[in-house]
């Protein structure tokens, strides 16, 4: 297995959000865990659950890392 890591470089909206559900489920998704784009902010899962941002309600950017430790 390995980790992923997102690192916000800015603040902005648009949400991280981590699925109970990991890589190769279908089927309806269920949301574990939310994550509002901070500054200095890292947020560290295992590589192969799934998740996705929320697109942006303002026009600031939404600036990350995305990081994969094996």
């Amino acid at each position: 297995g390995y980790t992923t890591g997102v690192y916000y470089v800015t603040d902005a909206d648009g949400d991280t959000i981590l699925f109970n559900e990991k890589n190769g489920h279908q089927g309806p998704l269920t949301i574990q865990e939310r994550f509002a784009p901070k500054k200095g902010r890292i947020v560290l899962f295992e590589g192969d659950t799934l998740h996705a941002a929320c697109p942006p309600i303002s026009n600031r950017p939404r600036i990350v890392v995305n990081i994969n430790i094996r």
